[in-house]
């Protein structure tokens, strides 16, 4: 069986085209939305990649940080990245050990 062919039109990227948004608190003004580019995630895993031996793909990172946060976001992306794994915590910073 052939599969059919995606009438979906596929739409190249552009470097500054944007990836994703994170929330900013407003630690420093009002809390807003940051809108980060493919190039701001390229950058943050090139820099990662640059370091030796920093993340290995049988790493395992527990997430517990908001991912609307942009530490986290970035942090996620170079754990997609490096085909590592993720944990996610249940929610509760106090059970953070039974999550381990």
């Amino acid at each position: 069986m052939v599969e059919e062919e995606s009438k979906n039109e596929v739409i190249p990227i552009n470097k500054n085209d944007i990836f994703t948004f994170s929330y900013t608190s407003g630690t420093t003004g009002s809390p807003k939305g940051a809108l980060l580019s493919h190039k701001n995630i390229v950058a943050v895993v090139a820099n990662v990649e640059a370091e030796d031996k920093v993340m290995k793909s049988d790493d395992v990172y527990i997430s517990y940080l908001p991912l609307p946060r942009i530490f986290e976001r970035l942090f996620v992306c170079c754990i997609i990245y490096f085909g590592a794994r993720i944990g996610f915590y249940s929610g509760d910073v106090m059970k953070l050990k039974d999550d381990l």
